[in-house]
């Protein structure tokens, strides 16, 4: 074949250059992303039951919701929570890989064969059913530039110009608003007044309802008629009212001097909220803020760039008086992240290109390699497209990586070319076809070991299955194209270009390959001296296996570094009688601390809100940081930030003040570290299951190798519990369902019916008067009628009294549960810190209960499985394509055991570099005077995948010493000899491929700037694992290799291998390549 191509050098060129024209087209078309779609589907159902307990809520509207939707196709898990302002709110998690459309649909399906269950106050609700990625993208402050512009209006402008544009938005799956202040007609009617003039609630209600109605007259004239109607006119009546002024004109009551006691006597009508659930703040401003969640498959670079430009466009019409910002943008992180990627694969690109050229010494043979690269890195984009991939962290740095792989196999080409011109002193054409020949076998060999590491792995399930399919088939793709072009476009290159060794005068050169000859020669004698020490080498090896078994169970496990965002989540937590007006001043506080740091640079508050359930002693602040890059030094990192604010926010009483990370992935949990949830199976009680919570939450906080472990609300609290009397009231004449409304009407609030305003329709809300339900007592000044229409105080057929219940009811599989959240200690691994809280958990369990994991948790615990799996896969493919290869099994036998020693170098370059951050974070800490956590790289995914990478990486070397081997076997030498001999012959092109690989994932190992951990810990793994492999294996695999044959010799009955003193004398050294110069004599 390779005839072929050198009679038409055109015919390769074209061949190659479609590939990079293809890679070239589709670059433009593929999307940017942080990660491929990784995290589970997730579809929300939220309902509201105003004036309800948490009880109330979960017995009627969240347990009969879960009984419906429990059973859709694909559900996962389900966690709920049921809260005392009346909120229900149920999140279901889908497997990874369903349809996000078709999970919504099955969860809608479960909610309409409930809705005629639940109470009329929560169908006059609604119950909304949304998919969503379960993680805020984008979050839009809108604000009030005016005094004369009150948060209502803000709220309303945004509700009607801003929030239904951000919808129509592509990828925009939910608008959550904080500090939400939609239209409601308010009607606080004074419970006072309404007792002097004998006028119950229901009075109220009632005449509210009648003179606050939807008409459809119909029209004049319209069919059917009498068969000569000569015109139709349509009829319009003012049922429905539209301002506070005709509301208070409503009669309640006529008076018996002829006038008209009217609603405007006895209520305060005004245009104001529906709700007053949460409040919301921008840098010490009132604010409403559009909280912006993405679809689950939706791509979050897209979004905020759309995003932004709809508000751009919005902001052109915007009123005088309002005004708007991007208070946060999860984006930024992934844009600047992405962004030192593509420089971290620049970099590479360079230092692999200068490697070739020190050792070819020759721009002509330098472009022969070099040119692999371009072709093989952008023709992987066409594959990418094909395959549905993104440009994601993952498959650029699968690119990155195959920097220095897409150039080995153009390497090895060239050396064995060059080195039969120079040394058989044939023509270019004749050196090239036995060149190829005879290194052909090695180079498709070395090729598809490595992608046979990568493409099954890629198949798995799961998050791990979807972190390694990227990642591996992306590097499968490039070096594909790589032994594509190294085996049509690098030997036609080679046979153009390159006619013989030219000598070089660059005294740097000449220092160079006299010190590279020096060290073949010394080689050459070096491997026969190890094969006569094959005991000592056997032993050495053996020893290194068991060193490897003792550093991956010393060295900490994890699942996904911890990147500095810059973002920071504050979660907020007041005693739980706290009202919203202490839960405000306390994030004033808050905010004064945090916005006077140098390292901030906004701070957004949602008052009432938490990422469990909202409540009014909660609050969650996000903190945005400035870009990492002008945060410099560790003391600078959020991480150390998170510890200064945590020790501030200590000192404040009253106060429990919590900085968490974001999600390492978004969309798995709402922060970062674990979360484990405690299900009360058998039902023991919710007292029990918040004894067991506590006791476990006091354990936890003892254990270093944990941090900030939290419940993520108060699940209980004081309730003022009132028990009505049923019987002592009908004895008075009062109804239980005019006593229900009026409790309803006065502390509660009771939902009328809807007013037009605008194009809009409203709620018309009824409530008592701020002023007048402040304490319990004002239950004794609030009257219901009887039957004979006398007023009588609501107190007199109330049992009351005060003790401790849930005020948050939380289930997760439909089982009563309470959940855990916490982060690794310092200095302390994900994995670590997994194993601890799970201890915990586990001494504090009584018999019938049991526990669970969510978010990221849950795909860690499932990984590790996953992760034995990739390995076993990777092992076998690579061992059964080696077998099919060779057609033997002790030549794939010795080939994989050159693997053991790249990974003892993986992990053992993660522990060293642990210890050295470990000692650097020790070092910091006492020149700060305080402590200075530090990101510490552990055993995660990342390193993982440099695992796997490594046994193809290790196989290769070790190919091209034992393909060759076995070729002078064939010619009729002895083991010893071929192995010496080919091992020297190997050499160059061996240090050259490694050299150029190292320096390849330099800029990975050492990495610095958004995401750097995720290189680091990929980079020191893969380079930990190639300088030992390389050096090691050198030594190694030649020994193997006799031991191997020797033993299968033997049990053939065969006459054992020489000794090395019989070897012939050692082969010279291999002739330099173009541009190297022989030195006159072996040094």
């Amino acid at each position: 074949m390779i005839g072929f191509f050198l009679r038409r050098p055109h015919f390769a060129a074209v061949m190659s250059f479609i590939v990079l024209l293809a890679g070239l087209i589709t670059i433009p078309t593929l999307p940017i992303a942080q990660y491929p779609q990784i995290s589970p589907p997730t579809v929300t159902v939220t309902s509201q039951y105003p004036g309800a307990t948490a009880a109330m809520v979960m017995r009627s509207v969240t347990t009969p919701l879960e009984i419906n939707i429990n059973g859709a196709d694909g559900l996962q898990y389900m966690q709920s929570y049921s809260s005392a302002n009346g909120t229900s709110a149920i999140t279901c998690t889908f497997a990874l890989g369903t349809d996000p459309t078709t999970d919504q649909t099955n969860v809608q399906h479960g909610v309409d064969l409930t809705l005629a269950q639940l109470p009329s106050a929560v169908q006059n609700q609604g119950v909304s059913v949304e998919k969503s990625s379960g993680n805020i993208t984008i979050a839009v402050a809108m604000l009030s530039t005016s005094s004369a512009v009150s948060d209502v209006a803000v709220s309303n402008y945004a509700d009607l110009n801003v929030i239904e544009n951000l919808k129509r938005v592509p990828g925009v799956g939910q608008v959550e608003v904080l500090g939400d202040r939609t239209y409601g007609m308010r009607i606080w009617v004074d419970p006072h007044r309404l007792q002097a003039n004998n006028i119950s609630l229901d009075t109220v209600l009632n005449v509210i309802k009648q003179n606050n109605a939807d008409v459809a007259p119909g029209a004049i004239g319209q069919p059917p008629t009498t068969g000569s109607q000569p015109f139709q006119i349509p009829i319009s009546i003012n049922g429905r009212l539209q301002t506070p002024d005709e509301f208070k004109q409503i009669v309640v009551q006529a008076q018996p001097n002829g006038g008209y006691l009217r609603l405007g006597d006895v209520a305060q009508v005004e245009l104001g909220a529906q709700n007053y659930i949460t409040s919301a703040r921008y840098n010490g401003q009132t604010a409403v803020v559009l909280a912006i969640e993405g679809e689950p498959t939706a791509n979050s670079l897209q979004i905020s760039k759309n995003v932004r430009a709809t508000m751009s466009q919005i902001a052109k019409t915007m009123p005088t008086g309002y005004s708007y910002k991007i208070a946060f943008d999860t984006s930024d992180f992934v844009r600047a992240s992405i962004k030192e990627v593509v420089v971290t694969l620049l970099i590479a690109i360079l230092l692999v290109v200068l490697v070739i050229f020190i050792f070819l010494q020759n721009w002509h043979s330098t472009l022969i390699p070099s040119i692999t690269i371009p072709v093989s890195l952008v023709g992987t984009f066409a594959a990418m497209k094909l395959l549905g991939f993104s440009i994601n962290t993952l498959t650029l740095f699968g690119l990155t990586l195959a920097t220095g792989l897409v150039v080995d196999d153009a390497i090895v080409v060239l050396e064995n070319i060059v080195r039969h011109i120079v040394d058989d002193k044939t023509n270019a054409f004749e050196a090239t076809v036995r060149a190829m020949g005879e290194i052909g076998g090695a180079v498709v060999a070395t090729s598809l070991v490595l992608m046979s590491v990568f493409i099954p792995v890629a198949f798995l399930p799961g998050t791990t299955g979807l972190l390694f399919q990227q990642f591996a088939l992306t590097m499968a793709a490039s070096i594909g194209i790589s032994l594509f072009t190294a085996m049509t476009l690098a030997p036609v290159l080679t046979y153009e270009l390159v006619h013989g060794a030219e000598p070089t005068t660059n005294r740097f050169m000449v220092w160079f390959n006299n010190r590279l000859h020096a060290m073949t020669a010394w080689y050459q004698g070096l491997v026969p001296k190890l094969i006569a020490r094959q005991k000592v080498m056997i032993a050495i090896f053996i020893g290194a296996i068991a060193l490897l078994g003792l550093m991956f169970k010393i060295t900490p496990s994890g699942f996904l570094p911890n990147e500095d965002q810059s973002l920071l989540y504050i979660l907020v937590t007041l005693p739980i009688k706290a009202s919203m007006d202490q839960t405000t001043a306390a994030v004033k506080k808050l905010e004064g601390v945090m916005l006077e740091m140098p390292q901030v640079e906004a701070a957004t508050s949602g008052i009432g809100f938490g990422f469990a359930n909202n409540s009014s002693n909660q609050a969650t602040i996000f903190l945005q940081l400035k870009p990492l890059s002008e945060r410099h030094g560790p003391e600078n990192s959020s991480l150390a930030i998170q510890y200064d604010l945590y020790t501030r926010f200590q000192k404040m009483a009253g106060i429990t003040a919590l900085p968490a990370n974001p999600p390492a992935i978004p969309g798995l949990g709402s922060t970062g570290g674990f979360a484990i949830e405690v299900e009360d199976i058998n039902n023991l009680g919710l007292p029990t299951l918040n004894k067991v919570g506590n006791a476990i939450l006091a354990d936890a906080k003892k254990d270093s190798t944990l941090s900030a472990v939290r419940l993520p609300t108060i699940f209980t609290g004081t309730y003022y519990v009132t028990e009505f009397n049923r019987s002592k009231a009908l004895a008075f004449g009062v109804t239980p369902s005019a006593f229900f409304d009026t409790i309803n009407g006065t502390t509660g609030s009771t939902f009328v019916n809807f007013f037009d305003y605008g194009t809009r329709s409203y709620q018309v809300v009824v409530q008592a008067r701020a002023g007048q339900r402040t304490s319990p007592a004002d239950l004794s000044r609030i009257y219901v009628a009887n039957g004979s229409g006398n007023m009588m105080p609501v107190s007199q057929f109330l049992d009351t009294k005060m003790e401790q219940n849930n005020v948050s009811i939380m289930r997760f599989n439909e089982y009563n549960a309470l959940e855990i959240d916490g982060s690794p200690g310092s200095g302390a691994s994900s994995g670590q810190a997994l194993d601890a809280i799970q201890r915990h958990v586990v001494q504090n369990l009584p018999k019938g209960m049991g526990y669970d994991w969510s978010g990221i948790a849950r795909q860690q615990v499932q990984s590790g499985p996953q992760t034995i799996a990739v390995f076993a896969m990777g092992l076998l493919f690579v061992f059964l394509v080696l077998v099919a290869q060779y057609e033997s099994l002790s030549i794939p036998f010795v080939i994989m055991l050159a693997v053991p020693v790249a990974l003892l170098g993986a992990i053992g370059a993660i522990y060293i570099r642990r210890l050295a951050e470990l000692a650097s974070q020790i070092i910091h800490s006492i020149m700060a005077g305080h402590p200075v956590p530090i990101a510490i790289t552990s055993s995660d995914i990342y390193a993982q995948i440099g695992y796997v990478m490594l046994i193809g990486l290790a196989a290769k070397n070790a190919i091209l010493i034992v393909e060759f081997a076995n070729q002078l076997r064939e010619q009729g030498m002895e083991p010893v000899a071929a192995v010496a001999h080919a091992a020297a012959t190997r050499l160059r092109p061996i240090l050259m491929t490694s050299i150029a690989f190292i320096l390849g994932i330099l800029p990975l190992a050492f990495a610095h700037g958004d995401g750097a951990q995720s290189r680091i810990s990929l980079g020191t793994a893969v380079l930990g694992g190639m300088l030992v492999s390389t050096i090691m294996n050198l030594a190694i695999v030649p020994v193997l290799y006799i031991v191997v044959i020797e033993l299968t010799e033997r049990r053939k009955g065969k006459k054992g291998p020489p000794q090395p003193e019989d070897l012939p004398p050692p082969p010279m050294a291999p002739p330099p390549l173009p541009g190297a110069q022989r030195p006159a004599t072996a040094p």
